[in-house]
C-alpha cells in the first residue's frame, strides 16, 4: 500500500506551538497523511536567525522528540539544516533532494501566506511550483483567507484547522527579547532552553 509523506519545512526559529498543533492534526485527525517529515532549513536570505546554529539545533531536535512522545508518526531530515548544500535551500532542491536521493514523492506543507508569492521562488520555471508540485496549503489564522485556484495553483490540498493559535516564531522571538512570557506560544520544554541559554536576548 503506498503511505502518503508529507514533507513539513521552516526555520523553526524557535518552535512554536502552532507548528505542533499542525503536526497533530494533519497525522492525527486529516488521516490522509501517514507520515510527515520535518525538513529544518539551512540559514536562510530572508530571516534573521538571532541564534547559534548548534543552539538552535537542539531546540529543533527537542521538537522532534517532545512529538514522538506523542507517539506521532514523525521524522527528522537534517539534510539541509546541516549545511549540505551550504545555500538558500530552495523548494525545487528541496523536492528533488526527496525524489531522487530518497526515491520519495511527498507533499510539501505550507502556510496559505506563501501562496501569492510562490510564482517568484528561486528556480521556478514552466510554473513547476504551481503546477506539479504536491502541496498542502493551510490556512494561517491571521491572515485573510486566499484561494489558491486565484493563483493557478494545482496539485494542491487546503485545509483549515480548528483552534489553530495565532502566533509565530518572530513572535516568540521579540517576547523573549523583551522580556514577556511565551507561555501561550513555546511548549515548556523549550521555553526552558530559551531562557537557560539566554536565547534571542
Amino acid at each position: 500500500m503506498k503511505t502518503n509523506i508529507a514533507v513539513y519545512g521552516g526555520s523553526f526559529n524557535p518552535p512554536t506551538l502552532a507548528h505542533y498543533r499542525i503536526v497533530e492534526w494533519v497525522l492525527e485527525t486529516w488521516n490522509k497523511v501517514d507520515r510527515i517529515i520535518l525538513l529544518p532549513s539551512w540559514k536562510r536570505k530572508d530571516k534573521n536567525f538571532w541564534i547559534d546554529h548548534e543552539k538552535h539545533g537542539v531546540l529543533i531536535r527537542e521538537f522532534y522528540k517532545e512529538l514522538l512522545e506523542l507517539n506521532l508518526p514523525v521524522e527528522l531530515d537534517t539534510y539541509f539544516f546541516e549545511g549540505k548544500n551550504e545555500t538558500h535551500t530552495s523548494t525545487l532542491q528541496e523536492n528533488a533532494y526527496f525524489t531522487e536521493c530518497r526515491w520519495i514523492d511527498p507533499e510539501f506543507i505550507y502556510g496559505s501566506d506563501v501562496i501569492s508569492t510562490m510564482s517568484w521562488w528561486l528556480g521556478n520555471t514552466q510554473k513547476y511550483i504551481e503546477h506539479v508540485l504536491p502541496k498542502v496549503f493551510v490556512q494561517r489564522p491571521w491572515y485573510d483567507h486566499v484561494d489558491p485556484a486565484d493563483y493557478d495553483m494545482k496539485n494542491y490540498r487546503f485545509i483549515e484547522i480548528p483552534d489553530l493559535p495565532d502566533i509565530s516564531s518572530t513572535l516568540a522571538k521579540e517576547q523573549v527579547k523583551n522580556a514577556k512570557s511565551v507561555e501561550w506560544i513555546l511548549s515548556h520544554n523549550i521555553a526552558n532552553i530559551i531562557q537557560s541559554h539566554w536565547l534571542y536576548t
